[in-house]
């Protein structure tokens, strides 16, 4: 791993604000997202203190891109082999522990703030809530969420009845406008990269709320991602069932300040029953080859196994992701 820290504001002026906030920001391969990313985060109302980019093995001139930026805040950027946003995001962490900030704002690289969003955040209120989270719209169709919330016993993807519930409203997307107060992260720890992807994320919500810390969405702050929606993994192409190992290795998984991971085997078990019946209808209704279909049972059931044995092997790890 190779940290790279370039310095473009004068030292006078960082230490200057009151209350500073790092950005971290994990990428791979989304150069053109990337840069859409790192604008927003410069046209804060409320501004970043300084920026931590982790890029994970890019090979698009994402690397070169990143050697060149010149931006008007402090600059750190971390180069390390692809370990996945789980990777990213703890050794992005572990930088922020060690800065003067006190916050933490996590996103991935292809999503975008709006302007006011870390405003709406409101940083400089430094009590009671130390996750907080901005609410995630579909990039194009800002009438509805990227991902689903669960507002008044309900899950949904239209923001007008996310915005209508009553307050607060406890879940949310995390790792997409998250800020994270460096007392919380010192507390229940780092992100575990083990995980890879699929439910770290996740994880680390629940861990904060089985360390006594509550998470909250802030409907008035803003932050766009393209909407994810499951697919059948029939459906899905042959590129990207890989991803499948890890959702079911990962499902409900726990893990603790320690970076100890703990699988859950019966929810592993029940959601590859259910992807198991989605690739044998696809297969008997001729949407899926017999090679397709062994492919995806293969690496399916290998989640299982992985989780059965508690062990995070890393089987399926892409060279284009």
């Amino acid at each position: 791993m190779l940290v790279m820290q370039i310095t473009s504001l004068p030292e006078v002026l960082l230490s200057s604000m009151s209350v500073k906030v790092c950005a971290i920001i994990v990428t791979r391969n989304r150069l053109k997202s990337l840069q859409k990313t790192i604008h927003s985060l410069l046209q804060q109302t409320f501004p970043i203190y300084n920026l931590i980019v982790v890029d994970n093995d890019s090979t698009d001139g994402t690397k070169d891109f990143l050697k060149s930026l010149s931006i008007p805040v402090r600059l750190q950027i971390i180069f390390q082999s692809n370990l996945g946003g789980a990777g990213g995001f703890n050794a992005g962490l572990a930088l922020f522990r060690n800065s003067e900030a006190e916050w933490c704002w996590l996103m991935d690289d292809d999503g975008w703030a709006d302007c006011t969003a870390l405003e709406y955040l409101k940083p400089e209120n430094t009590s009671g809530i130390w996750w907080r989270n901005s609410l995630v719209l579909n990039e194009s169709n800002t009438n509805e969420l990227a991902f689903s919330l669960c507002a008044d016993g309900v899950w949904t993807n239209d923001k007008d009845i996310i915005i209508s519930a009553e307050r607060p409203i406890h879940t949310c997307n995390p790792f997409n406008g998250t800020l994270l107060h460096k007392s919380l992260v010192d507390d229940i720890g780092l992100p575990i990269s083990q995980f890879f992807i699929k439910g770290d994320e996740t994880e680390y919500q629940r861990r904060a709320q089985r360390y006594g810390y509550i998470t909250e969405t802030y409907v008035n702050s803003i932050f766009y991602h393209p909407a994810i929606r499951e697919h059948n993994v029939g459906n899905v192409p042959d590129s990207r069932v890989w991803i499948y190992y890890y959702k079911v290795r990962n499902i409900n998984a726990f893990g603790d300040r320690a970076g100890h991971i703990r699988f859950d085997k019966k929810a592993s078990f029940t959601i590859a029953k259910e992807y198991t019946a989605e690739t044998v209808t696809s297969y008997l209704g001729g949407k899926l080859k017999l090679k397709g279909a062994l492919i995806r049972l293969w690496i399916i059931w290998s989640g299982v196994v992985a989780s059965c044995l508690n062990h995070p092997f890393r089987w399926y790890i892409p060279c284009n992701k």
